[in-house]
């Protein structure tokens, strides 16, 4: 294929790194010029933005998935996925890149795997200044069902990014040096995906807020405390992805319009909300499903069937379920104890992941060459900072003899 050729023509993996960096600011110059001056809905903006939207897809080709295979499903995941999500929003007038940006801001976030605050104000508060000011005020936000919107400062975020670096580290050796039982195995997969992509994120986000003065939302939020599935997808786990699911999926089914008209009335039924959330885990299936076929390539899925779209398609009816059981609950005075209710939503999903995420990923050897990625990846950055721990220690050591002889 051509992209192979490519790969072998540039055989530098800095320089594609370069070739994609590039690229990206390309694509920032090139949208934010279109964005100021083309009209949200309209056909010129989607026509001018479709070239983009192609060009991110076959961004992973850039990559080998055989031998750089965690580059692969990052590009994947932060451009093919996110950017070409939020590009989308763009050309109807939802999402991040509607927000009043700078263009420094506005190349992170479309470029980034991050979210910018939404920002609420008092409704009384906004009137009265706007009042004073003149002018219209502007409709208040609805709730994007995150529990906060401070994602921390930089450096609270670069610390969480040191924090799971440290974390995947782990992962990868007792994955590397213990052959564990499956569901222990699958535990451990699901902390490393936890501390791969919260470190894929943290990074830029400590980068964006320290640098830029953007202010992040938090990527997740305690996964490991969900107490329902709807807990877990829409307070906790990657929120950026639920968030670029929410803007250009749910929330369009809800105001039933694909543009965004931030002066109409939306009336919200529980009907359109429960469409809006199986739709949108339909999409989410179909795209991790493209990720996934993509990241394995040539081999055998026959056996595999879509599993991955069937785990997150089934997400959207558990949780109308899930609501049902909690409505009628309520008025009985049912409650479950917390702690018995985070066991057991983290054992569906565990239970559910088993069959249909875990064993693809296993099975198609995918897991097996992202471990061995890192591995090479760790074990590298080992052999370049062993000498400096080495000569710090004994500088360390030598200089506590010295005192003690004293």
């Amino acid at each position: 294929m051509i992209f192979d050729v490519l790969v072998e023509f540039v055989a530098s993996y800095s320089l594609r790194l370069q070739l994609l960096l590039a690229y990206c600011i390309f694509i920032s110059l090139y949208l934010r010029y279109v964005a100021q001056h083309t009209s949200p809905g309209g056909i010129t903006r989607a026509a001018l933005s479709a070239p983009i939207v192609l060009a991110n897809l076959a961004a992973p080709a850039l990559f080998s998935r055989n031998t750089e295979i965690c580059t692969v499903l990052s590009i994947c995941f932060i451009i093919s996925w996110l950017a070409n999500f939020k590009v989308i929003g763009l050309c109807i007038g939802r999402g991040s890149l509607t927000h009043k940006l700078d263009y420094v801001q506005f190349a992170a976030v479309l470029c980034m795997p991050i979210t910018p605050q939404q920002i609420t104000e008092n409704p009384l508060a906004a009137a009265v200044g706007a009042a004073k000011a003149g002018f219209k005020p502007v409709p208040r936000v609805g709730s994007n069902a995150r529990l906060g919107e401070d994602g921390g400062s930089g450096a609270q975020l670069i610390l969480g990014f040191a924090i799971k670096v440290a974390l995947l580290g782990a992962v990868v050796f007792a994955l590397v040096n213990y052959d564990l039982p499956v569901h222990v195995r699958n535990f451990v997969y699901v902390t490393g995906m936890y501390a791969f992509l919260s470190m894929l994120m943290d990074g830029p986000a400590s980068l964006a807020t320290s640098f830029i003065g953007l202010k992040i939302a938090p990527h997740f939020d305690k996964p490991y405390l969900t107490c329902s599935l709807t807990d877990f997808w829409s307070r906790r786990w990657n929120l950026t992805a639920g968030n670029t699911l929410r803007f250009l999926i749910y929330d369009p089914i809800m105001e039933q319009r694909l543009v965004k008209d931030r002066d109409a009335f939306v009336h919200r039924t529980r009907f359109g909300r429960q469409i809006g959330i199986a739709a949108s885990f339909v999409v989410s299936g179909i795209v991790h499903e493209l990720i996934f076929r993509h990241a394995v390539g040539g081999a055998d899925l026959c056996s595999l069937g879509w599993r991955w779209f069937v785990f997150f398609s089934l997400q959207g009816p558990l949780l109308a379920l899930e609501n049902e059981i909690k409505k009628w609950a309520k008025p009985r005075s049912i409650e479950v104890p917390k702690p018995v209710a985070i066991l057991f939503t983290c054992s569906m999903l565990m239970w559910l992941g088993d069959s249909l995420f875990f064993y693809p990923a296993v099975e198609s050897g995918l897991a097996e060459r992202i471990v061995s990625s890192l591995s090479e990846t760790y074990g590298g950055l080992y052999e370049r900072l062993a000498p400096s721990l080495e000569n710090a220690y004994k500088g360390v050591y030598n200089g506590i003899a010295a005192r003690s002889e004293l």
